[in-house]
């Protein structure tokens, strides 16, 4: 870069007129100030008409071919990225930035030159200076001495594409349409037609203008726009504005003048315009995630989201700041150009580099997709989207209890404590914090199975008790410190009682005991859990058939029998473990057992030989058998009659086996003197027995003295 020599720059909308001093270290030109007075100035103008047309099509949003298109580089771009400069205008479209990567955009450029005016600097040397005190000043480095008038315009033209669209087919169509623009415009006489233009009409399109030019209404469809387009060169007043001037060093007219030292090298202007494009880009990126706010539901994540916008832009706002403070030292020459390579170094090794914006996002990102899946699974379960939301449900329940599923790691945030502590003391972080590694649960296996098994079971839980007027269940993010993942917090009555309470366990498949006709004895197995069983819930169903029958089982008895089952069915059952709060999930399925044929008890039995310690017994076989069954052999309980033990009460049986189907039997060991009851039952080659028999008579044994003697 020639320091000493005449620079050409874009004038990016502001006043830059002939004579107009200018500040090169700052890029910014002094207002009120002159060298010469309006007389000097205007006898020594020399005007050229310059009358040129073009138009352009910009694919790219980058900063990069913003610049380009405007004509900025080398200095005035560094300054332009430190938002040194105050541009107006055209220039107006450099601060236009896709908020989506969802959004194709394509820009059209109107540019137009009119006259070309330079001042004769022959006529205008040292010695023609009507204010030389401005040398002693030291408040500019060059002077205005020639300027290209015209005017620019940038249509910018928004497309969002959908979800089943492709960027690369709706960025071709708009380009199509985008590119007709200047022909239609030449015949706009005739109709606009919009062949293949369904598209760029859609409600999901936007038009944008910036231009030199006065307009009664911007344009915001694609109609508007050819229009506008066809009428600029009318709405043109007088010769426009400054585009472009050339900028003449006052070290050359006195050399007490102040200087442009040095320059800043490209390769530093470009690492610079990559960073600031890079934390342009991350803002896009979790716009979209918040426009996107149908995917999730808790508001934690979209403060987590709005959070990291807001501390994005305030370290953008810092960074655009740092770089514009250190430019002009540079360029003063007061400074060397590694005061902004250390800048952008620090840059790169703070929590804010690219890497570690990006670990949040893809982090956030693949958090709400995990949570989703989850929130799938709890589908039938109603969200709660904040905290102040879920305390007046749970205060206004008119339910008993209140169990939430509650989400525990979406209110903690590493990443956006760092950042804060890096803005408000930038030097406090380690120069290779960058390295830090943070955890994430949606990484952690350990937390991720231990979640899925609470998704799982709590699903179970709430399904099974969907209609339950006790307990009502809920969804929630929930801040605990004390939880990593996932817990399930139990409320009773409006009041917390528990952030870790255990759902009941499923339980073993019951096993099968005595089969009658029409009853099936059950062994049931607690299983093992902190949370207080109360009781069962049995269900048996027909095998082949679709519903359920449920019986409530008080307690936690080993055995059950369900009872009114229809003869020579097949059924198979199933338990459920029940506490305060609700049932839990049901077992697996029992083998399946098929009910006895039809079959009747025994008959009552009868003693026909009593002894002192024998009593011999008779009875009638039972009066039902169904078809194919065989009696193996019958079981004689008995016990003894005393006044602990009433006839209608229970007692301590003793049991004997027959071993064959003889309808009579000696039971043998008995007390003599002592009142007993007998009863009988048929026991079947498959093991299963039928229901007891009524009750004997009391019989009471004979004293030894005494001989046996024949009752019947």
């Amino acid at each position: 870069m020639a320091l000493a020599s005449t620079m050409q720059i874009p004038a990016l909308g502001r006043p830059l007129y002939l004579g107009t001093l200018y500040d090169c270290r700052t890029d910014t030109f002094i207002p009120g100030i002159t060298l010469w007075d309006r007389e000097t100035l205007e006898s020594n103008v020399t005007r050229e008409e310059q009358y040129k047309t073009e138009f352009d099509i910009l694919t790219s949003d980058s900063l990069g071919a913003k610049t380009n298109a405007m004509n900025i580089h080398g200095d005035l771009k560094a300054s332009v990225l430190g938002g040194m400069v105050d541009i107006g205008g055209s220039a107006k479209y450099l601060r236009d930035t896709k908020t989506s990567k969802k959004l194709v955009r394509m820009t059209l450029k109107y540019s137009m030159t009119t006259q070309y005016c330079h001042l004769t600097m022959n006529h205008l040397g040292y010695q023609n200076i009507s204010y030389p005190d401005v040398f002693d000043k030291g408040t500019a480095t060059h002077v205005v001495t020639a300027v290209l008038y015209g005017a620019q315009a940038f249509f910018v033209f928004d497309q969002k594409v959908s979800t089943n669209e492709r960027d690369k087919d709706i960025e071709g169509s708009l380009k199509a349409e985008v590119e007709k623009i200047p022909k239609v415009a030449i015949n706009l006489g005739g109709e606009i037609k919009k062949e293949n233009n369904e598209k760029i009409s859609s409600q999901e399109f936007k038009c944008t203008f910036y231009g030199d030019f006065v307009l009664e209404n911007n344009p915001v469809t694609y109609e508007d726009a050819v229009k506008i387009y066809s009428s600029l060169p009318k709405l043109l007043r007088g010769h426009g504005v400054p585009l472009q001037v050339w900028l003449y060093p006052l070290e050359k007219l006195n050399s007490k003048a102040a200087k442009l030292a040095r320059g800043i090298s490209i390769s530093l202007i470009c690492e610079a315009q990559d960073t600031l494009e890079e934390l342009c880009e991350y803002n896009k990126k979790c716009n979209d995630m918040l426009k996107a706010s149908e995917l999730f539901v808790f508001c934690a994540t979209k403060e987590k989201l709005r959070l990291f916008q807001e501390l994005n832009k305030q370290h953008s706002q810092i960074l655009q700041k740092e770089i514009a403070m250190v430019l002009p030292l540079i360029r003063m020459g007061r400074t060397e150009e590694d005061k902004l390579a250390n800048t952008l170094t620090r840059e790169s090794q703070s929590p804010f580099s690219s890497r570690r914006l990006s670990e949040f996002l893809d982090q956030t990102s693949l958090e709400i997709k995990v949570v989703n899946s989850y929130l799938t699974l709890l589908k039938e379960v109603r969200v709660i989207a904040d905290q102040n939301e879920l305390e007046d449900m749970v205060l206004g329940s008119p339910h008993q209890f209140v169990l939430v599923f509650a989400f525990t790691f979406l209110h903690e945030e590493p990443f956006l404590a760092d950042w804060k502590q890096w803005l408000r003391n930038p030097d406090s972080s380690s120069p290779r914090c960058e390295q830090k590694a943070y955890s994430s649960w949606v990484k952690d296996n350990e937390t991720r199975k231990k979640v899925n098994q609470l998704a799982e079971s709590f699903s179970k839980f709430a399904k099974a008790n969907h209609s339950s007027e006790k307990t009502q269940l809920l969804v929630a993010s929930v801040a605990d410190q004390e939880t990593k993942g996932v817990s399930i917090h139990l409320y009773e009555k409006g009041l917390l009682v528990s952030t870790s309470f255990e759902l009941p366990v499923k339980p073993p498949p019951p096993q099968i005991g005595g089969v009658t006709h029409d009853c099936v004895e059950l062994i049931l197995t607690s299983a093992s859990g902190k949370n207080k069983i109360t009781g069962y819930q049995v269900e048996y169903q027909v095998v082949g058939e679709d519903d359920w029958t449920t019986i409530p089982v008080s307690g936690k008895p080993e055995e059950f029998k369900v009872r009114g089952l229809q003869p020579s069915t097949e059924y198979v059952f199933q338990c459920a473990n029940v506490c305060e709060v609700g049932r839990g999930e049901s077992s697996d399925v029992s083998c399946a057992v098929r009910t006895l044929p039809p079959t009747s008890p025994p008959g009552k039995p009868k003693a026909v030989v009593v002894g002192p310690q024998c009593v011999s017994l008779q009875w009638q076989g039972p009066s039902v058998v169904g078809a194919g069954v065989k009696i193996k052999e019958y079981r004689i309980e008995y016990r003894e009659k005393t006044e602990a033990v009433s006839e209608e009460g229970e007692g301590e049986w003793c049991e004997h086996r027959t071993g064959n189907d003889k309808m009579d039997c000696a039971i043998d060991g008995l007390t003599p003197q002592t009142v007993y009851w007998f009863r009988v039952s048929a026991v079947y080659d498959s093991s299963w027995r039928s229901e007891s028999s009524e009750k004997s008579d009391p019989v009471m044994t004979l004293s030894t003295t005494e001989e046996a003697t024949d009752s019947g």
